[in-house]
């Protein structure tokens, strides 16, 4: 994506990757993810587009209706409605958050991806309360969340063309 004219910051949530793990802030997903969009605001971003794979996108659904306008688009590609094997806090409910999002939003899932399934994923996509709402759908081959993006240039791939669409459209 930076590739392609935009700032991109990765973050890892507490416990993951490279992150510090203080016991008493494990899983608590929804706040890294509002702590990002701070830290993002504090350098300047103006105009911010959530993007998450797998438990991230499930973290951005959930924590979309908390964020402020200076968040314009969320990303999910492979966010289950409810990971169940993640210990969170509060528990992560896509469900329950998708009808008060008002963000533009979109939603890919694939066909063999074997966390999360195409209905799930069309559910939340009828349920989502934004108005600019879409949802892709791969054919097997595509995998689960980041195997979507494989190759030299993830921003290539056929998921990778279609989020930079979708980001030019609602970041102009």
């Amino acid at each position: 994506m930076a590739q392609h004219g935009f700032n991109v910051w990765l973050i890892d949530f507490r416990c993951s990757g490279k992150s510090m793990c203080p016991r008493d802030k494990r899983g608590r997903y929804v706040n890294d993810a509002l702590g990002g969009v701070a830290a993002l605001k504090k350098a300047g971003a103006t105009k911010i587009a959530v993007m998450g794979s797998s438990l991230g996108a499930t973290t951005a659904l959930v924590a979309g209706p908390s964020f402020d306008a200076s968040v314009r688009v969320i990303v999910s590609a492979s966010g289950p409605a409810y990971p169940r094997a993640i210990d969170a806090t509060p528990p992560l409910d896509a469900r329950a958050a998708v009808p008060k999002l008002h963000i533009p939003t979109m939603f890919l899932v694939s066909k063999d991806d074997a966390f999360d399934s195409v209905a799930e994923t069309q559910d939340l996509y009828r349920a989502c309360g934004a108005r600019a709402k879409e949802i892709h759908v791969f054919d097997a081959g595509f995998g689960h969340g980041l195997q979507m993006f494989t190759g030299t240039d993830p921003a290539k791939t056929t998921p990778g063309q279609i989020v930079l669409s979708f980001l030019a459209a609602h970041l102009a």
